[in-house]
């Protein structure tokens, strides 16, 4: 699926639209409005959506002394191993509790700060793969940003509903909000709901081995 919106100017047209009509060359929103309130509005995609359109894999993420740096453009895991098993995301709490043992039926993974953890420790150098949900860079006219942005051009109704709801308390909207919220949480939840389908469609999910990660001894 591609967008018909190319540039930002046509994208802010789009808004404009819905909050002032059809005619848009009445409308007294600024551009420098649009462009902060829209900078909002995808801050707060990139923390609800997860779906395959903003999704990718690690790329020379590797260890050193346990610690592997989490990627700048970061959101939330989508799945991690090394090579093999799939890591079980834990609170670090668990990891450093648990991390003087040896044994353990399933790797783990936890955030630390600015970095991933694991346990059992792993072996410096070792490579982290998998893959992680991110955030694009924000929508711009710079080259083939807009074109680029995969989760824009199969969703571009996202990014306007999120904009709409940033302007309404700013714009004397707020009765609209409530119905632009319902359409943005709806985008939201039918992408997420597609990435799941197609994740679960390969066949009957199979019940992993319990992990004995909180024997002591």
């Amino acid at each position: 699926m591609s967008s018909n919106i190319a540039t930002l100017a046509s994208l802010y047209t789009e808004i404009t639209r819905l909050l002032d009509g059809e005619d848009v060359t009445v409308s007294e929103l600024s551009t420098d409005s649009l462009s902060r309130l829209l900078v909002v509005a995808q801050k707060r995609i990139y923390r609800d959506v997860r779906c395959r359109f903003n999704e990718k894999d690690f790329d020379t993420v590797t260890v050193t002394s346990n610690l592997a740096a989490i990627p700048a453009d970061y959101k939330a895991l989508s799945i991690a191993h090394f090579g093999s098993q799939s890591l079980i995301p834990v609170p670090e709490e668990v990891i450093r509790d648990y991390q003087s043992g040896t044994t353990g039926t399933e790797k783990y993974i936890a955030h630390a700060g600015a970095n991933f953890t694991f346990w059992p420790a792993v072996a410096d150098a070792t490579e982290l793969q998998g893959r992680y949900y991110f955030a694009w860079p924000d929508l711009s006219d710079s080259g083939t940003n807009i074109a680029d942005n995969l989760l824009f051009q199969e969703a571009d109704d996202l990014f306007i509903y999120a904009a709409l709801v940033e302007c309404a308390p700013f714009f004397g909207e707020m009765q609209k909000m409530p119905v632009w919220e319902q359409k943005y949480a709806s985008i939201v939840g039918d992408l997420n709901r597609e990435s799941r389908r197609v994740t679960y469609s390969g066949g009957r999910l199979q019940r992993r081995p319990s992990a004995r990660i909180c024997e002591r001894r």
